[in-house]
């Protein structure tokens, strides 16, 4: 849709209308009760760095990852297919299954455990990082998203779901500044 609203009325528009959907969706927040939200000092002493850092170490590649995808990625893709319509519609198939194969893994993951999925999802990943360089046409693109989407779900999902199992084990201020 957002490809559509940018090449008919102009990415200003489309600016503008996200702009206003984001502030409509966030009303409800708005009106919500209050939390009262203690201050308290983080102590980074409290984490335990040796049960933590293959999260932190996975934290810290896929966020290189996921800013390669969001900058590098769509100047490259844009070479290639001049029109955002073209470029939202590979981007909607992409997360459409991205969101079908979560759902999937997620179910799976509960019954078989995540280190399977996370092992299987970086294999995947890289392979679609790696023949990225190699895409020279809209088919190879979408390919390489599908692809990529396929890894990103079998990595993600029990990526979080340890993570919150996680931030629930170890003092939770200092896990999630570690994590960020």
């Amino acid at each position: 849709i957002g490809g559509a609203v940018a090449s008919s009325f102009g990415i200003i528009i489309l600016y503008a209308l996200s702009l206003v959907l984001f502030v409509i969706a966030a009303l409800p927040l708005l009106a919500s009760p209050k939390e009262v939200i203690k201050n308290a000092p983080i102590n980074l002493r409290e984490l335990s760095f040796r049960k933590v850092k293959r999260d932190l170490f996975a934290n810290f590649s896929g966020t290189i990852d996921d800013s390669i995808l969001s900058t590098i990625w769509p100047l490259f893709i844009f070479l290639l297919i001049p029109s955002y319509i073209g470029v939202g519609l590979l981007s909607s198939i992409s997360v459409i299954a991205g969101i079908l194969i979560a759902l999937y893994v997620g179910r799976r993951e509960e019954l078989q455990g995540p280190r399977k999925y996370l092992k299987r999802g970086t294999l995947v990943t890289t392979l679609a990082n790696t023949t990225r360089i190699l895409t020279q046409s809209a088919p190879q693109i979408a390919g390489v998203n599908f692809v990529n989407g396929l890894g990103h779900a079998l990595v993600e999902t029990p990526f979080f779901s340890r993570y919150y199992e996680n931030a629930d084990n170890e003092p939770l201020l200092p896990y999630i500044y570690a994590m960020m």
